[in-house]
């Protein structure tokens, strides 16, 4: 049986971006003591801004393998599970190597309940070359590890890459639940109007609940989730818009209050 992954409500997870990870490229080194620190404080502003779902990601890694490296899903791991020791709300784990048996260890080991997986189904090229749909393994390592209460959120065209099919748009969402079982889609556009667009093909071919995976900011999250059942927010909650700074409370709150009273 599944753990809720979604809320009742409209859902908005926020994603606790971590520092360069050991073995990473730019990884400097730093104590352990030092990271769960810095986790710490992410947290702690969502909290302090109400926040009720978070993602942990691994986006100082970039560029990133293939395939996760075992460091690297032993920290997100060492990381995963101090969110969950503080934190009762919703929480998932996406990786960006998008490799599905480090992605669900990893929740299971930190007791997360949904995981993020960015190639789903198809065959998607961006900057690290081609990527083929990882349905079957995902599927088949969640029921190896006897972990399929976690559920399985899959992006349907990441942002960050192109599909070799063409628009195959409603094929694709077709497939990733029809084929890959997944319990929820992420939908993102390259702006407000494609997303928006998105959307509404989305909905006329199945009735998972999607979520915005990009693209969220106060000014524009209660569209969205008019269309939506829950949106990821990450670059617009960081000091100056940038993905790899800390959170600014400031930013997390007009979010917040946004969303209330949208």
């Amino acid at each position: 049986m599944k753990k809720p992954w979604i809320r009742e409500d409209k859902t908005t997870i926020a994603v606790i971006g971590c520092p360069p990870l050991p073995g990473s490229p730019f990884y400097e080194p730093i104590l352990r003591g030092e990271l769960l620190s810095y986790v710490d404080r992410e947290l702690d502003t969502l909290l302090a801004a109400g926040i009720h779902a978070i993602m942990l990601q691994n986006i100082g890694d970039l560029p990133v393998p293939k395939s996760a490296r075992p460091e690297t899903s032993a920290w997100m791991a060492t990381l995963g599970a101090r969110i969950r020791e503080r934190f009762g709300g919703l929480f998932g784990v996406s990786l960006l190597e998008d490799d599905p048996e480090a992605t669900i260890g990893v929740a299971q080991a930190s007791g997360a309940d949904f995981v993020r997986l960015k190639v789903y189904v198809g065959t998607l090229t961006g900057p690290d070359g081609l990527r083929e749909g990882n349905a079957y393994c995902a599927q088949h390592h969640r029921t190896r590890l006897g972990a399929r209460d976690i559920a399985i959120v899959a992006d349907v065209y990441d942002r960050t890459r192109w599909p070799l099919e063409g628009d195959q748009f409603e094929a694709m969402v077709h497939e990733a639940v029809w084929y890959g079982k997944a319990d929820g889609l992420v939908i993102t556009g390259r702006s407000q109007a494609e997303t928006i667009a998105l959307l509404d093909r989305a909905r006329q071919v199945t009735d998972v609940p999607l979520l915005v995976g990009g693209g969220v900011d106060a000014a524009n999250v209660t569209t969205y989730l008019q269309r939506s059942d829950g949106v990821i927010v990450a670059t617009s909650l960081k000091r100056g818009s940038n993905l790899l700074e800390p959170m600014d409370l400031s930013r997390v709150g007009a979010l917040v209050e946004a969303i209330n009273h949208g």
